[in-house]
């Protein structure tokens, strides 16, 4: 039986938008699993949506769930692949 690693994960972003008379908050959560079968990395995540809206005496909430998305990238081109050195890389923070 072949042996696949997996590694759970999830991302988490918020915003809040205000006016003179409402505001709305956006949580999306990304609930993702990194996966290693034989020469091939796939990714699959899935992102959920909460929308807050307050306005007036109003209080409501919309909520979306997207599909599955899937990507396999082959690990020789991971390999070939240059870093890129973004702000966090160029501090020091990643080596």
């Amino acid at each position: 039986m072949p042996f696949f690693a997996t590694l759970p994960f999830t991302l988490h972003r918020s915003s809040d938008n205000f006016t003179s008379s409402s505001m709305t908050t956006t949580t999306e959560t990304l609930h993702g699993l990194l996966r290693l079968e034989g020469e091939e990395v796939s990714v699959q995540w899935r992102l959920d949506r909460e929308i807050d809206h307050l306005g007036g005496l109003n209080l409501y909430t919309d909520e979306e769930i997207e599909k599955v998305c899937e990507v396999t990238i082959p690990i020789s081109a991971l390999a070939s692949r240059p870093l890129v050195c973004h702000t966090s890389c160029a501090s020091g923070r990643y080596g």
